[in-house]
């Protein structure tokens, strides 16, 4: 709600009166104070978080080689790409 007010208070910025100023004053120590609690969450989670190596490579062996299917997808691309670009060089020559 305070921030849709504050969008308003935007938007009539020109027409300075006291019915908005209450949002302007309350919008910063609400913004720290979300962004506080997110990064005292961010902290407890990286702190009790739990790494398994031999299960992650278990999970990555299950896949085949799919991870790697960006890294194959990128370098047949360029290779389409240089493709086209003898056969533009090609064309242009004729």
């Amino acid at each position: 709600m305070e921030l849709k007010n504050y969008q308003t208070s935007v938007t009539l910025w020109h027409e300075r009166d006291i019915s908005h100023s209450s949002v302007e004053r309350m919008i910063a120590p609400d913004a720290t104070i979300t962004l506080d609690f997110a990064l005292h969450r961010l902290t407890n989670v990286i702190e009790n978080l739990l790494i398994y190596p031999n299960t992650m490579r278990l999970n990555l062996e299950k896949l085949g080689g799919l991870v790697h299917s960006q890294q194959v997808l990128l370098a047949l691309t360029q290779k389409e790409f240089l493709m086209s670009q003898l056969l533009l060089k090609k064309l242009m020559k004729s």
